[in-house]
């Protein structure tokens, strides 16, 4: 039989427990920066938001949108699904064997960095092979003057952003 103490008791550790987890899942770095004229990773900013801070596209202004630049075809077939990162004035994107960088701006290819060769089919087989490694379809990350890029063979590169 519970008694009106021992109620009061679990009520207590029940509220001590959910005061304790929301402090848990706060996160240490709640400083970090929203995304605005840079999007330094896939998801925008370090909380993975995907929300930025720029306020001149909105309901009104949206319809006026329009290409500004277009690149080359890439070289690989297949090209890829990499989400595009902006940084310091650089575009970056993976596509088949090579990261790209591109102005921002004008679309002109500031730099090229291959891995391996290029694949010879669109197929997800080509990111199975145990060579040198592709860099990963989902793109980059950049921070501190590099662009960093995991492999399909478990390793990561660290590329300077401007060269």
């Amino acid at each position: 039989m519970m008694t009106h103490h021992h109620r009061r008791l679990i009520v207590f550790v029940m509220g001590a427990l959910a005061v304790g987890a929301s402090a848990v899942v706060k996160s240490e770095d709640a400083g970090h920066q929203l995304a605005s004229k840079e999007w330094a990773t896939v998801n925008g900013d370090l909380g993975n938001t995907r929300y930025s801070t720029l306020a001149r596209i909105n309901t009104q202004t949206v319809a006026a949108l329009a290409g500004a630049w277009m690149s080359p075809k890439f070289d690989a077939v297949g090209a890829g699904r990499a989400m595009p990162v902006v940084k310091d004035g650089l575009l970056f994107i993976t596509a088949g064997s090579s990261v790209y960088a591109y102005d921002a701006k004008t679309g002109a290819k500031a730099w090229q960095h291959s891995t391996d060769v290029q694949p010879t089919t669109a197929g997800l087989n080509e990111y199975n092979r145990s060579d040198n490694g592709l860099p990963n379809r989902e793109g980059v990350a950049v921070a501190d003057g590099l662009v960093f890029a995991g492999l399909t063979n478990a390793r990561v590169i660290a590329l300077r952003e401007k060269t």
